[in-house]
């Protein structure tokens, strides 16, 4: 491999490396309650779309939201794969667990980032079986 494929390998690296590492930032201050800093890694305008509940849009709404909504509850990824890439827009899809107090749950978070690396969006979904819904129900 010559010197400049090396550069553009190591380039490519890490620009793969900078949204992940941004999702995880937002994973691990969501996992340690520290909603403040998780809605900080939204865009001023972002938006965050709630399995359940409406929409929320802007950090203030957003930190607020997960006060209320998501104390107590975890993030276990098991995989965090960047779908698609262009030079404002990246996708990058998380699967995994999230744990509340009462239940775990499989689930999808798929983040859009700009080109600051902020989030634009963040889109939860929950994927469970009927026999799990079923089972949910006793919570609601």
């Amino acid at each position: 491999m010559s010197a400049v494929d090396t550069m553009r390998l190591v380039r490519h690296q890490e620009t793969e490396a900078m949204p992940i590492a941004i999702v995880r930032r937002y994973i691990e201050a969501f996992n340690t309650g520290k909603f403040e800093r998780a809605a900080s890694a939204f865009a001023a305008n972002g938006i965050l779309y709630p399995p359940i509940d409406d929409a929320v849009k802007g950090r203030n709404a957003i930190a607020r939201y997960l006060r209320r909504e998501a104390n107590g509850m975890k993030i276990a990824s098991d995989r965090i794969e960047i779908r698609a890439q262009q030079p404002d827009n990246i996708c990058i899809e998380t699967l995994g667990k999230v744990q509340t107090p009462l239940f775990g749950i499989n689930a999808a978070w798929t983040f859009a980032l700009n080109s600051r690396s902020e989030i634009t969006s963040l889109s939860v979904k929950l994927l469970a079986s009927p026999e799990e819904w079923l089972g949910l129900q006793q919570f609601a």
